[in-house]
C-alpha cells in the first residue's frame, strides 16, 4: 500500500503560500527596508497601528488586509466550531499530549521544518540560557487552545480569529526571510 503523504506531496503542499498575506509582508517590508526591519516584534507593532510607522495609503491598505483575514470566512458553518470545540474539551488531554509527544517532535526532526525552525531561531538558545524551542511549544498549544474555545471564531475580534491571523502574518513574514 502506498503512504498518503510521500515527500513529493509535502514538496507540493510546501509551496502553498498564503498570497494575501505574503503581499501585506512584501509591501511592508519594502517599505520600512533600511530604516525600521520588519520582524516578529514589529510585525505586532505593525498589526496595532499601522498608520505610526507607514505612509497614509501603506496604513490603509495595510488595515484592509488585516480586516480581511480577520474575518472568518462565511462559506464556513459555525456549527462545525462548535462541534469540534466539543469535541476537543471532551478530548483535550489526549490531543496535547499526541501535540508535544509526537506530532511536534517529528516535525522537528525532519528537515525541511528545522531548516525553517533554525532559520527562524526558534531552536537556539535565548540570552537566559533556556531553549527556544519550549516558547515555540508554548505558542503552538495556546494557538491550538485559542482555536479550540467555543464561540473561537464568532467574530474578528474573537480569540480564534486573532490567532489565525497572527499565525498567517509570522509564517508569512518567515517565508519572505527565507
Amino acid at each position: 500500500m502506498q503512504p498518503l503523504l510521500t515527500d513529493n506531496r509535502f514538496n507540493q503542499y510546501r509551496q502553498i503560500a498564503d498570497p494575501l498575506v505574503d503581499s501585506l509582508i512584501h509591501s511592508l517590508s519594502s517599505s520600512l527596508e533600511g530604516e525600521y526591519c520588519l520582524s516578529m516584534k514589529t510585525l505586532d507593532r505593525l498589526v496595532l497601528e499601522p498608520e505610526r510607522f507607514l505612509p497614509p495609503n501603506e496604513a490603509s491598505e495595510c488595515k484592509r488586509v488585516i480586516n480581511e483575514i480577520s474575518q472568518t470566512p462565511k462559506c464556513l458553518d459555525p456549527k462545525y466550531f462548535e462541534i469540534g470545540a466539543r469535541v476537543f474539551q471532551d478530548n483535550a488531554p489526549s490531543i496535547y499530549l499526541i501535540l508535544l509527544c509526537a506530532s511536534l517532535p517529528q516535525a522537528y526532526a525532519c528537515s525541511k521544518g528545522v531548516e525553517v525552525l533554525n532559520h527562524s531561531s526558534n531552536l537556539k538558545r535565548d540570552q537566559s540560557g533556556y531553549q527556544k524551542v519550549f516558547e515555540r511549544l508554548s505558542n503552538t498549544c495556546n494557538f491550538v487552545h485559542h482555536c479550540m474555545q467555543p464561540m473561537a471564531f464568532l467574530d474578528e475580534t474573537s480569540i480564534g480569529n486573532k490567532s489565525v491571523m497572527s499565525v498567517r502574518l509570522r509564517h508569512s513574514l518567515i517565508r519572505h526571510h527565507l
